[in-house]
């Protein structure tokens, strides 16, 4: 075989044996379909468990344009949108359309059923998520466009706006997520104590607690965010002394 042929070439593994580049190649061929068939089962799963999502068409006009209609049975419409309403469907989705779609040319078609496609994905169960995840996809939709005018800007003063004004609306982005989380249960429970009151010669103790020897146990059952307090009464601090380094005893203040 001629020198320099790849396919001939012989390596050693760590333990002395040899492969050729050929079995190498045949190794990762194989590795590769594997992938890819794996690949392909994970989409058709995803796929087949998924309703498809509500599109547009597109009617031409005379000028150039065009005109976006649903072209889709009523009842998927209402389904992506969380309603039995026909009319709110068809309202929120005109709505979105117009947020996220810049003219009226063919090219925005696509655009146009990508964000019906996205709300549909986020799958709200009411008219409030419907408008919510509305607003998610159209807030999305703007900031990556701002961002994009921001790469490309030339004026360092037009960068920072640009950049600031998109960061805005990722910010806003997060919060319109974390309320759709709290809204369908999701969200994480903190109790916070704002304020503890403690009479003079006492301590409260914040944390779990549970109480030694004969006491009663402080029980916090059916409150998993709850924090336990407990009073505990102390001894008066008046009458507590100690010994200085030459014997004499020195009373100790009552605020020490």
């Amino acid at each position: 075989m001629a020198k320099g042929s790849k396919k001939g070439c012989i390596k050693k593994k760590p333990d002395g044996s040899i492969i050729t580049d050929e079995a190498v190649h045949k190794i990762i061929d194989k590795a590769t379909s594997e992938a890819k068939e794996a690949r392909r089962k994970r989409f058709d799963k995803r796929f087949s468990s998924t309703a498809p999502a509500p599109k547009y068409k597109a009617i031409p006009q005379e000028d150039g344009t065009i005109l976006l209609d649903m072209d889709c049975e009523a009842d998927a419409l209402a389904e992506a949108c969380g309603t039995a309403n026909i009319l709110f469907g068809l309202s929120l989705v005109n709505d979105l359309s117009g947020a996220i779609c810049h003219s009226r040319k063919p090219s925005e078609l696509s655009v146009a059923n990508a964000g019906v496609a996205a709300l549909a994905g986020i799958a709200p169960k009411d008219e409030a998520e419907a408008m919510l995840a509305a607003q998610m996809v159209a807030t999305h939709k703007a900031a990556m466009g701002m961002l994009g005018r921001a790469v490309r800007a030339t004026e360092l003063q037009t960068v920072q706006w640009k950049s600031g004004f998109a960061i805005k609306l990722l910010r806003t982005f997060t919060m319109q997520m974390e309320t759709l989380q709290r809204c369908r249960g999701h969200g994480q429970q903190t109790v916070r104590v704002e304020h503890v009151t403690v009479n003079a010669g006492g301590q409260a103790i914040v944390g779990n607690v549970q109480s030694g020897g004969g006491g009663a146990q402080q029980k916090t059952e059916g409150q998993p965010h709850a924090t336990a307090i407990e009073y505990q009464p102390a001894p008066t601090m008046s009458a507590l002394r100690y010994a200085d380094t030459a014997g004499e005893t020195v009373p100790v203040p009552r605020d020490a």
